[in-house]
């Protein structure tokens, strides 16, 4: 198995061909999983400034991150190998991050069974929270992307851009996510531990 850094373009196929969600986002580092025959298997993508995270944990901006895409075609022989090949590549290359933080989501019937086979820490559900639904095409819109006025401001910046309205739109109510966290230091580890509890099964 090889892992290497994914290209923009590598990122957007596997994230739409081999994820669910069938999407990604410019803010992605994401890697390329090659199995031992040399074939392409897809992606893991993570994001750096998982901001609630790191608050949450006495932690500074940028010393969380999240995995964010799972997006493999199946040729991998382990899919939990080639996350944790690259979680140590991540970590490698973002060393100020002390801690990854992953989500398994309910409402698709998921429970973190690769978070569990790779000895990540649960610590519960988030909450309920509604999805956004565009009524004519179907497109799915997250909810920090829809606000009443179609409008607002940037948290490090300031600038005002577009989202869409919410009376637009058709809103579907959800059930929580799954929480998982990683820790990348021994120091996180024990600080985190206490806070773990039993894995969800199916």
């Amino acid at each position: 198995m090889r892992i290497e850094r994914a290209s923009p373009a590598a990122i957007s196929y596997a994230c739409q061909h081999f994820h669910y969600a069938g999407r990604s986002h410019y803010l992605f580092v994401g890697y390329n999983a090659y199995n031992d025959k040399g074939e392409w298997c897809g992606v893991v993508c993570f994001a750096r400034g998982a901001i609630n995270c790191a608050k949450e944990f006495g932690l500074a901006n940028g010393e969380a991150a999240e995995l964010v895409r799972v997006a493999l075609n199946g040729k991998q022989a382990a899919t939990s190998q080639v996350v944790m090949a690259a979680v140590r590549q991540f970590a490698r290359e973002a060393p100020l991050v002390q801690v990854l933080v992953s989500y398994a989501d309910k409402n698709q019937g998921h429970v973190g069974t690769i978070y569990q086979a790779t000895n990540w820490l649960y610590v519960g559900q988030t909450t309920k929270r509604s999805q956004w639904q565009q009524p004519i095409t179907g497109e799915l819109v997250h909810a920090r992307n829809v606000t009443r006025t179609g409008t607002k401001r940037r948290a490090d910046s300031g600038q005002l851009v577009r989202t869409h309205r919410q009376a637009d739109l058709v809103e579907i109510r959800q059930q929580g996510k799954h929480k998982y966290l990683y820790p990348l230091t021994a120091a996180m580890r024990r600080q985190l531990t206490p806070h773990a509890q039993r894995y969800p099964k199916k």
